[in-house]
């Protein structure tokens, strides 16, 4: 192989840190399982959700509270804007702005 000993045992330290994974066809829009070999995927999106929640938090109560009526209670515009006694654009005016405020606290992550 024209490698001494000490060459060969380092090359076969470097690639022991390597793992060859078998990924057979997977049916249309289903993910291989292979979250198991990327942990830092999975600590980035904790992270991302958990800064998410603190950007959230932070917010005034009237924008909190339209994220919670459209995501968690699964409330539409109109739906909202009857809860807010608001018109409908008003609505997504104020979700918009919100959205927005989100994406400049958020930069580091987007």
């Amino acid at each position: 192989m024209g490698l001494s000993l000490t060459e060969l045992q380092d090359q076969k330290g470097r690639n022991y840190n390597y793992q060859t994974v078998h990924v057979e066809d997977q049916p249309e829009g289903v993910e291989p399982a292979l979250s198991g070999l990327m942990p830092s995927k999975q600590v980035d999106e904790a992270a991302f959700q958990q800064a998410l929640a603190q950007a959230i938090s932070e917010l005034p109560e009237r924008e909190q509270l339209i994220f919670a009526l459209y995501y968690d209670e699964e409330l539409n515009l109109k739906e909202i804007a009857a809860v807010l006694e608001v018109s409908e654009s008003r609505v997504c005016q104020i979700q918009g702005g919100s959205v927005k405020k989100l994406r400049q606290k958020l930069a580091d992550w987007i």
